[in-house]
């Protein structure tokens, strides 16, 4: 398999989100065409300033408090004491392990939006939405990948 190939890796992705779905044709004007508009939709434009501007302010720390059920938060020191013994080191406290999962989970969150911001339902309607406004129903996603209804207008779908 040739590496990049746009076509495969479309296919792929069909591949993986399932229910029948295909990789679309890249070549199509018409999907080339809905792909520059949702690229220049005012919410796409927006992600990508707060992915840019998340990316530059990686070292400015804020303090945020949480709060946890006390038994979620003893088996994790559990855990730990468990994982420390194990490596032959000293357990990390709780507050410095719920941090490291935290950055994990928003970091991650990070790059799927970055990557593929169609993962999110929120740019998944807005795909699907601009898709089924220019007549082409055949590039839309699976309903499974992007919730429609009442929450589309709560959620500012249609804006900008």
């Amino acid at each position: 398999m040739p590496p990049d190939d746009p076509d495969i890796d479309a296919a792929i992705d069909a591949w993986e989100r399932g229910q029948g779905a295909s990789a679309p044709d890249h070549s199509d004007p018409a999907y080339e065409a809905l792909r520059r508009a949702f690229l220049d939709h005012p919410d796409i434009q927006a992600l990508d300033a707060e992915i840019a501007a998340a990316q530059a302010d990686g070292q400015a720390i804020e303090a945020h408090t949480v709060y946890l059920p006390s038994g979620l938060t003893r088996l994790l020191a559990y855990v730990e004491r468990l994982d420390a013994r194990a490596a032959g080191r000293s357990p990390a406290d709780v507050r410095a392990i719920l941090e490291r999962i935290v950055l994990n989970i928003l970091e991650n969150h990070l790059h799927g939006l970055t990557a593929d911001p169609i993962s999110h339902p929120h740019f998944a309607r807005l795909w699907n939405r601009l898709c089924t406004e220019a007549g082409h129903p055949e590039f839309t996603l699976p309903d499974q990948m992007a919730p429609s209804g009442p929450r589309e207008a709560a959620e500012g779908v249609g804006s900008g």
